[in-house]
């Protein structure tokens, strides 16, 4: 077995392995970036997420919000709520990436909770909680 990871845009480049001629050899393990989020987002993906036979379900992957707390002053999800509505516009949270679950968890939870922040995309050097 020979495992080529492709990375970028949220799983689109390596999901374009559905233009090559099947083989009955290559398998792709991808989330719900490839095959639900990248159609929405990007009017001009480079595959077609229907093009894939689903097979199995791996695995799940829950999304986890945290917060630094030397700079958070909160111990739960209300105390977090209330310090960003405290701080609107001056916060900032970090995602894997554009169109990422964990980037769509937090558009949803800023739509919820009626609060704002900045998004800071994750770099493999700097990695960010909720600050």
């Amino acid at each position: 077995m020979v495992v080529e990871n492709r990375t970028g845009a949220t799983g689109e480049v390596a999901s374009r392995l559905a233009r090559a001629q099947p083989d009955g050899h290559t398998l792709l393990v991808g989330s719900i970036g490839v095959f639900a989020i990248n159609a929405v987002l990007r009017p001009n993906l480079g595959y077609d997420p229907l093009a894939f036979t689903p097979i199995t379900l791996a695995v799940t992957t829950p999304n986890v919000l945290v917060v630094n707390p030397d700079k958070v002053p909160a111990t739960d999800l209300r105390g977090v709520i209330d310090w960003l509505r405290r701080n609107r516009g001056r916060t900032s949270y970090s995602t894997s990436g554009v169109g990422s679950s964990d980037q769509m968890t937090m558009e949803l939870f800023k739509q919820l909770t009626e609060t704002e922040r900045l998004t800071s995309l994750m770099q493999a050097e700097r990695r960010q909680p909720l600050t």
